[in-house]
């Protein structure tokens, strides 16, 4: 649930959200299973090791707060402008939540036609920071809040797009992504205006245990191209 306001033709929006959540985790160990008796998972070893919280699961809501200036020309396919982005995210027993965290985004984005008006060549980039403190149960540790939506860990489409979803997660997270929009033809198709573009990318990122270990030393690095068809409705 969420509420969003615009000022200055939409280039400050303040949000605030209250997210109600109720997790169910579902363990093996000891469950008998064709008469074999299933071992310790790696889940419940690190929960009896004291190395994750949440392995109970349980309530987790959250109030979050973000604010956004935004200066792109047309969010849905920009080519010209800034957003930048703070995000706190807030779980709390005050808010009937089992765990006491917080989470914390922040997140610079730009884009730029290097074309001008004769047509469609976007450099866009992205670089974000996130940290997180308190008692974070495992399953939330790898969201990274935002205001036009949380994603899911570093690694998969939205961050480290070269890796598996969630593949790297920790207490401090940061990430950068670069990419060249080329926009190679149009068409019109049942009142949809559609664009076929070439994305050449590559994207760098890596977590920490704590915000003191941030490091410019041994980061992650992916790369390659992909194709995109954005398709923008028009009024009839």
């Amino acid at each position: 649930m969420t509420v969003e306001r615009d000022f200055w033709g939409g280039w400050l929006r303040p949000q605030l959200g209250l997210q109600i959540t109720q997790v169910d985790v579902r363990d093996y160990t000891g469950d008998i299973i064709d008469g074999a008796v299933m071992q310790p998972t790696p889940l419940f070893i690190d929960d009896q090791a004291g190395k994750i919280s949440g392995f109970s699961g349980g309530w987790d809501n959250a109030l979050k707060l973000g604010l956004t200036f935004d200066t792109r020309d047309f969010e849905p396919d920009p080519a010209l402008g800034v957003m930048l982005q703070g995000v706190g995210r807030v779980s709390s027993e005050v808010l009937g939540s089992a765990f006491n965290y917080q989470q914390v985004t922040f997140s610079a984005r730009g884009c730029h036609n290097l074309l001008g008006d004769s047509g469609r060549l976007i450099l866009a980039g992205r670089l974000t920071d996130v940290m997180q403190f308190g008692d974070v149960p495992f399953y939330s540790a790898p969201v990274i809040p935002f205001t036009d939506g949380d994603a899911d860990g570093l690694g998969g489409h939205a961050t480290l797009r070269g890796f598996v979803a969630d593949r790297f997660v920790g207490r401090a997270t940061a990430y950068a992504n670069g990419e060249l929009r080329w926009n190679f033809g149009e068409t019109m198709l049942w009142n949809q205006h559609l664009r076929f573009m070439l994305v050449p990318f590559i994207d760098t990122g890596r977590v920490f245990d704590s915000i003191g270990d941030t490091t410019l030393e041994h980061w992650k690095f992916d790369g390659g191209v992909g194709s995109a068809w954005p398709g923008i409705s028009l009024p009839s």
